[in-house]
């Protein structure tokens, strides 16, 4: 049979590229389903039978504006703690953590509507739990990357994976409203809980730390990946996504209506998407090496919004008013050109000396920067 007319096997970082994608949905899923499930244990429902005959139903957790705040934020608590875990990455392998954070992630969550049967404050922590495994999951993609994305594939590969963190909300409000609706709550928490642990086994078993350790690629694209080097200096785009997220809250605050508003959020997912996924790029330039540590230290910075923005909006939102709203998306619009203006002024993404790879370490692991470490090394010489 003619090779020309084989099918052709897909590239195995394309592979890892989906299970990233997959992972990515399993986690925003669970993300948001921690807000709706709030909504549905919170809330008075009405229940109309066919006779006619409405039924008010009282809610199950009626707990107060604090309360709600408090769980809602708290998947954000243990993001602190991403650092931590992220050291390990570069010694057990961003593979192997990704599986750990996937695991305990999907234990975390299955287990949550018992912590609750206990305790308030034990859900709280199980929640916090949750997000701790997730940032240490979320933080390890980097070092994946820095092993299996060639440095000029990095925007696509990146790209392409974080759909997924999109892809996850998407699923969430399809899927979840329905089994909130037919099963409660409950069976939301063990749904995504079991989903996580499906989709762990088939990590295991497909993806690997570092293309060396896998044996199923070929010895083609092992190469391709080992030798490409490009760098994409990405700065200016993350600005460009800062400003048109300025636009689309002040748009949102001085022009209060519905359809504006959706249009406005719509902006600014888009282009918050392209920011988020062009810093993990500069971060992989910058230091490749220490990537998934660096992007994890990040991540507990900036996910002290994630907590404070609840409470805050709790202070501000009162009451079901237009202007109460508008005064947040106004703040948002202040903030972010002054963040896109630091940004320009001392972000970088030049290799740094001390990101490199020891010479023992480019012998062992052959990555394509100590390669070419190593190689500008030699021309010195001459």
């Amino acid at each position: 049979m003619r090779s020309d007319i084989l099918p052709r096997r897909i590239p195995k970082r394309y592979v890892i590229v989906l299970m990233v994608f997959l992972g990515y949905v399993n986690f925003y899923y669970l993300h948001t389903n921690l807000g709706m499930a709030v909504v549905h244990m919170t809330s008075s429902r009405k229940i109309t039978y066919s006779n006619g005959t409405v039924q008010l139903i009282r809610p199950e957790h009626p707990w107060n504006s604090i309360q709600k705040a408090l769980v809602i934020s708290s998947f954000a608590y243990g993001r602190f703690f991403g650092p931590v875990g992220a050291v390990f990455a570069g010694r057990i392998g961003g593979a192997t953590l990704y599986s750990v954070g996937i695991l305990g992630a999907a234990v975390t969550t299955f287990c949550m509507p018992f912590c609750l049967h206990f305790s308030f404050y034990l859900f709280v922590l199980g929640s916090a739990i949750s997000g701790l495994f997730e940032s240490v999951a979320y933080a390890s993609v980097s070092q994946i990357w820095s092993r299996w994305a060639p440095p000029d594939e990095r925007a696509k590969v990146i790209s392409l994976g974080g759909i997924g963190t999109f892809g996850g909300s998407v699923v969430s409000f399809l899927v979840s409203g329905w089994i909130l609706h037919e099963w409660g709550w409950r069976v939301l928490f063990h749904v995504s809980g079991i989903s996580m642990f499906v989709w762990f086994w088939i990590w295991i078993m497909v993806v690997k730390n570092d293309p060396s350790d896998d044996k199923r690629m070929s010895d083609a694209e092992r190469t391709y990946i080992k030798d490409r080097i490009n760098n994409q200096i990405h700065k200016l785009f993350v600005c460009i996504g800062l400003l048109f997220g300025t636009l689309a809250f002040l748009v949102a605050g001085f022009w209060p209506n519905f359809v504006i508003g959706i249009i406005c959020m719509c902006v600014f997912q888009f282009f918050g998407s392209c920011t988020v996924l062009d810093i993990k790029i500069l971060v992989l330039d910058l230091a490749p090496r220490y990537a998934a540590f660096m992007n994890s230290v990040a991540t507990s910075f900036y996910t002290a919004s994630s907590i404070l923005t609840p409470i805050a909006v709790g202070f501000i939102v009162t009451s079901h008013s237009q202007f109460q709203w508008s005064i947040c998306f106004i703040i948002l619009g202040i903030l972010y050109p002054v963040i896109a203006l630091m940004f320009l002024k001392f972000a970088s993404a030049e290799l740094q000396p001390w990101a490199n790879y020891s010479p023992s370490e480019c012998d062992q692991c052959e990555d394509a920067d100590c390669t070419n470490k190593k190689t500008s090394s030699k021309m010195d010489d001459f």
